[in-house]
């Protein structure tokens, strides 16, 4: 039986693309004083990147149904 392999793309997302969510919440944990800039920075990235993958995600569908409903 052949091993499982992980996706390239699983291994992209969850070491380069989540990797200043990783430093920011490490920063925030091991800081002295406890710096609040650092970890707002993070959350705002990882917003912002969901926020895009949501957004082109939808635009592909609207983009497939209209394509779908091309009159031949």
């Amino acid at each position: 039986m052949a091993a499982h392999q992980i996706p390239v793309g699983a291994l992209v997302i969850v070491f380069l693309i989540l990797m200043p969510v990783y430093v920011t919440v490490a920063a925030w944990l091991f800081a002295e004083p406890r710096a609040y800039r650092t970890p707002a920075i993070g959350f705002v990235y990882m917003g912002g990147i969901t926020v895009a993958m949501i957004a082109s995600t939808a635009l592909l569908g609207i983009g497939f149904w209209i394509i779908a409903n091309l009159p031949l």
